[in-house]
């Protein structure tokens, strides 16, 4: 699953890794668990926030082909 920072935070559980809104979370090599994206998913962490949001996945467009170009 992919995540979107919706919200400044330092990961506490990373070195103080800086993250900012729009950069995806967790980041390039850093594998972390279940809990830890509940705590910053919802509001049950230190600063009572929400830190990261479900990135949702575009659907692909349909191909369009010559029977719907022709309506």
């Amino acid at each position: 699953m992919t995540y979107v920072v919706i919200k400044y935070f330092t990961d506490i559980q990373d070195n103080d890794y800086e993250y900012f809104p729009g950069m995806i979370y967790p980041r390039v090599g850093l594998k972390v668990n279940k809990e830890r994206i509940k705590e910053l998913s919802t509001k049950n962490n230190r600063r009572k926030e929400i830190f990261i949001a479900e990135l949702e996945e575009r659907e692909k467009p349909k191909k369009e082909t010559k029977k719907s170009l022709k309506k």
